[in-house]
């Protein structure tokens, strides 16, 4: 049985999560979840390309747009956009000397958000889930427009 792709979900077979693993290798062990252990493994460098072409195609105001990435590299690379205004937990949590952020402006950052998130979701031709939403994965462009991040391919 080959890996194949189920929506944004790839199914392994047995033998390339072995492959992927050294054989379930002690030096790819990172710990024990709840379900068992969990490894560190390697997919073949085309699956990773795939998610990248994937990727790429997203084109939305408020996602950090994918310029290209690098695989000459033991661990590839991703090249985004720059967005120079920082996280948005850095603007919420570490300037704690600011005035307190306007409600309108509040509500800016998290309807774009809401709406990168629903486009991703429903909008592209393959169902994209974030899978790890948090303010530290939420940039702030010059004029503080909320742009997505870190979709971990």
């Amino acid at each position: 049985m080959r890996s194949r792709q189920v929506d944004t979900v790839l199914i392994l077979s047995a033998n390339e999560i072995k492959k992927a693993t050294d054989n379930f290798s002690e030096d790819n062990v990172l710990g024990c979840g709840g379900h068992g252990m969990v490894y560190r493994g390697t997919l073949d460098r085309e699956e990773f390309v795939n998610e990248i072409i994937i990727l790429s195609q997203i084109n939305h105001r408020n996602i950090v747009r994918l310029l290209g990435c690098c695989l000459e590299v033991d661990a590839p690379m991703l090249v985004y956009d720059y967005i120079s205004n920082g996280t948005l937990f850095e603007f919420l949590y570490v300037n704690e000397s600011r005035s307190p952020i306007p409600l309108d402006l509040r509500l800016k950052i998290a309807t774009q958000s809401a709406e990168a998130l629903a486009y991703i979701h429903s909008a592209t031709s393959r169902t994209i889930l974030h899978g790890d939403v948090k303010s530290l994965n939420i940039l702030l462009d010059e004029e503080n427009n909320a742009k997505v991040s870190d979709f971990g391919a």
